[in-house]
């Protein structure tokens, strides 16, 4: 099956100019050839998966989830929604397989140098304080007087009044890095700026980036809550919940500020690189939703040196570049809307193509490209043609 069926030497292996795999470099990882990361090296050398044990690789053909408690993702996750579908036994004789495979030193793109001495080395602390984003990031205060937008680069408290302001006080609540900021006016080493955000309805002291998605922006105290300007509410779609936009203006030290949200995302994007690089190849941002992030992100927290404040950028990094709300920033249209586009009708594409539908609208919509009569009667797409993608019946006509 490993070698039939599955087609694993076909993503796992690297190629020659001609497009042919390298016969003695099977299975010994390659660029994803959808263009999203890397396909690991999968044969039992330490720059593989030799450590994994059988059994944990027929767990993973079966769940997705890996020893390191990484869920597969991008072009992986079709294959674990098919595989999933065969027996134990199955799985467990592709496992006693894979386990015999040759070993091939071939370190995963992005992933550190082996130590094959004798000698401890320590991987770099990252959270030393030389590097914290508050040292990294801050902005000079003559950058800062020439902008009116500006960007939290650590967790900062705010205050509602100046006069009760004060550079060590608790605050009445906490700006979340890459908060986004407008300056209303400047009084010495203190500036009054205006937050933006939306409030969940019955959950008012998180304040959230965007309607719907997990991207916390502040932390609000019942005294702040009480001063948030709210508009009108908005149900969402999916989920019936009420969320609120609103604005709150507070006070605020110059400290840990940056005017380029560009930078810090470089910055944001080199701590990923070297804290969950440091045991695999980074899993590509869009691979998770933004609220898939959180889960993902926390399950891996013990295995880094990341402070509080660093752990936050990270999330806001990842949550901002997520499949969903980075397709949004750069234009594009609605996750859920994309993903009825992503199967041609009769072909297995993705199990984000109408399961991300079947998520949105909390129907039971799995694989209705391949097997429609698995779906409810009222659910099932028209099939015209092997040649255009159906319509999901919720979303609307194929997206393109």
């Amino acid at each position: 099956m490993v070698e039939g069926v599955a087609h694993c030497a076909e993503c796992h292996s690297p190629r020659n100019l001609a497009g042919a795999i390298i016969s003695d470099k099977r299975f010994s990882g390659a660029p994803d050839p959808e263009g999203h990361g890397y396909v690991p090296n999968i044969t039992q050398d330490d720059t593989g998966i030799s450590y994994w044990s059988q059994r944990e690789i027929g767990d993973y053909l079966g769940t997705g989830l890996t020893p390191v408690n990484m869920q597969a993702g991008d072009s992986m996750a079709p294959i674990i929604a098919n595989l999933a579908h065969l027996s134990p036994d199955d799985r467990a004789s592709m496992a006693e397989y894979i386990k015999t495979l040759a070993a091939i030193d071939a370190p995963n793109a992005g992933a550190p140098a082996l130590n094959r001495t004798a000698v401890i080395r320590m991987l770099p602390t990252i959270s030393d304080s030389t590097k914290s984003p508050t040292n990294v990031l801050s902005a000079p205060a003559d950058a800062l007087a020439q902008a009116n937008t500006l960007y939290t680069v650590a967790i900062k408290p705010f205050f509602l009044d100046r006069t009760g302001a004060s550079p060590t006080g608790a605050g009445d609540g906490r700006l979340l890095p890459a908060a986004k900021l407008a300056v209303v006016a400047r009084d010495g080493d203190w500036l009054q700026v205006k937050v933006d955000g939306w409030q969940q309805d019955g959950s008012e002291a998180a304040f959230y980036a965007m309607e719907g998605q997990r991207i916390l922006v502040a932390a609000l105290s019942p005294a702040a809550v009480a001063k948030v300007t709210r508009q009108q509410a908005v149900e969402d779609a999916a989920t019936k919940l009420k969320w609120f936009p609103g604005s709150l203006t507070v006070w605020i030290t110059k400290e840990s500020l940056n005017p380029d949200i560009a930078k810090i995302w470089d910055y944001s994007s080199n701590l990923y690189a070297t804290s969950c690089g440091a045991c695999h190849a980074p899993h590509p941002t869009d691979g998770y939703l933004a609220n898939q992030w959180i889960g993902s992100l926390k399950a891996m927290k013990r295995f880094t040196a990341l402070d509080d404040g660093q752990y936050r950028l990270l999330q806001t990094y990842l949550q901002f570049h997520s499949k969903d709300v980075g397709a949004l920033a750069a234009g594009g249209k609605p996750w859920h809307a994309r993903s009825c586009r992503r199967i041609s009708a009769g072909t297995l594409r993705s199990p984000n193509g109408w399961l991300g539908c079947s998520l949105r609208h909390r129907q039971p919509m799995r694989w209705l490209a391949i097997a429609p009569e698995w779906a409810p009667r009222s659910s099932r797409p028209s099939l015209k043609s092997r040649d255009a993608p159906p319509a999901c019946n919720k979303c609307g006509p194929p997206w393109s």
